[in-house]
C-alpha cells in the first residue's frame, strides 16, 4: 500500500478512536476471519466474562459497562477488573438519583445502558452463570461523561478492506498505534468519571459553617426581637451559599411536666421554622426535620433563674453542602 494510503488510514483510525464507535470489535472479527498466511495481522480478541454466578445467589458489581448487545451487557468491576456477563429485562429497575439530597430516584430506559456507563446495579445469579439484574443505578453527570469515554470498543469495520490489504508489519504498525490512542482516551475518560464520581460521593456530606442559639420566656414559643434578628443573619449566610440546609432542634429547663415539656420544645423548634419560611423565604425542603428534645441536654444549670434561662432554647445549626461548593 502507498505510504501517502497509509497514513491517511491512520488519520482516520485516530479520528475513529475519539469517538468511541468499535475497536475491540474488529479485531475480534479479524482474529476469527481466515488467516492470511504471510500477511496475517496481529489481532486482539474481544473481552470475555471471566466471573460466573451461582443460580440463585445474590451480587452487587459497581463498575463500568465495556460492552453491549441488545439485554446482555459485559460490565467490568473497578476494582476487581473482573468482568461479568449481566442481562437486563422488564423487571431490571434502571433509575438515577433525583433531589437535593439525591434521595429519590428517576426511572430511565434501557437505551440509556451505554458503554462507558458508571453503573452500581444487583442482581442474581442466572441459568448460564451470568447475573440477572434487578436493579442498576447510575448519576446522571456520568451518563453524560460515558459518550466520550471509549471503554474498550472503537469501531474499525470502515477499514477492513484497507487494512487485510496491507503487509504484516504496516497493519500491526496501525493496530498498536489505534490501541495506543484508545489507552490514553480510557484514562482520560476514567479519571473524568473518577473526579465527578468524587463530588458525586459529596453530595450527602455536610459542612457545619455557624451555630446560633436563640432564647424562649419561661413557657412560650413565640420568638423574641433578639431571636428574630439572630435569624435574619442565618438567612442572609444561607443565601450567599449553595446547598445550605437548617437544622432546628428545640429544648426547655426542668420545670414543669416531662409531657409539657416535650410539646413545648417541640413548639419551639416550630416558631423558627416557621420564621425561616415565611419571613426568610426558606424552603422547607432545605430545614432538616425539626424535632423537640424536652429538657435534654441542658447548657447551663437549670437550679438558678439565669440557668434555666439558657436552657430556654432553640438551636439553629446552618450546614452547607460539601459537594455543591468546592
Amino acid at each position: 500500500m502507498p505510504r501517502t494510503s497509509l497514513s491517511l488510514d491512520m488519520q482516520q483510525l485516530t479520528r475513529s478512536a475519539r469517538y468511541g464507535a468499535g475497536l475491540l470489535a474488529l479485531l475480534s472479527a479479524l482474529a476469527a476471519a481466515p488467516r492470511l498466511q504471510a500477511q496475517d495481522p496481529v489481532v486482539m480478541s474481544r473481552p470475555q466474562p471471566n466471573l460466573s454466578f451461582m443460580q440463585g445467589s445474590e451480587a452487587k458489581i459497581t463498575g463500568y459497562i465495556i460492552s453491549r448487545n441488545g439485554d446482555s451487557l459485559l460490565v467490568r468491576d473497578e476494582t476487581t477488573e473482573a468482568i461479568s456477563l449481566v442481562t437486563v429485562n422488564d423487571e431490571t429497575k434502571i433509575s438515577t438519583p433525583t433531589g437535593a439530597l439525591k434521595l429519590g430516584k428517576k426511572r430511565q430506559g434501557e437505551e440509556t445502558l451505554i458503554p462507558g456507563l458508571r453503573v452500581n446495579l444487583k442482581g442474581t445469579g442466572g441459568m448460564g452463570g451470568e447475573l440477572v439484574a434487578e436493579s442498576i443505578l447510575f448519576h446522571s453527570s456520568a451518563q453524560k461523561v460515558a459518550e466520550g469515554v471509549a471503554a474498550g470498543t472503537v469501531d474499525l469495520r470502515a477499514f477492513t478492506d484497507s487494512a487485510t490489504r496491507a503487509t504484516a508489519d504496516s497493519l500491526a504498525a496501525i493496530t498498536n498505534r489505534a490501541r495506543d490512542t484508545l489507552t490514553a482516551l480510557i484514562t482520560r475518560g476514567r479519571n473524568s468519571v473518577v473526579s465527578i464520581n468524587n463530588r458525586i460521593d459529596l453530595i450527602d456530606t455536610y459542612d457545619l459553617s455557624q451555630s446560633r442559639t436563640v432564647f424562649f420566656a419561661s413557657g412560650r414559643a413565640e420568638l423574641l426581637p433578639d431571636a428574630k434578628y439572630t435569624l435574619d443573619q442565618m438567612v442572609r449566610a444561607c443565601k450567599s451559599m449553595k446547598g445550605c440546609v437548617f437544622e432546628v432542634s428545640g429544648f426547655t429547663d426542668s420545670r414543669g411536666s416531662m409531657r409539657l415539656n416535650d410539646v413545648l420544645s417541640y413548639w419551639r423548634s416550630q416558631s423558627v421554622v416557621k420564621y425561616l419560611t415565611q419571613v426568610g423565604n426558606v424552603p422547607l425542603r432545605d430545614i432538616a426535620t425539626p424535632a423537640g428534645y424536652s429538657e435534654s441536654e441542658p447548657i447551663a444549670t437549670n437550679s438558678t433563674g439565669s440557668g434555666r434561662a439558657m436552657n430556654r432554647r432553640v438551636q439553629v445549626r446552618l450546614l452547607q453542602n460539601r459537594a455543591l461548593n468546592e
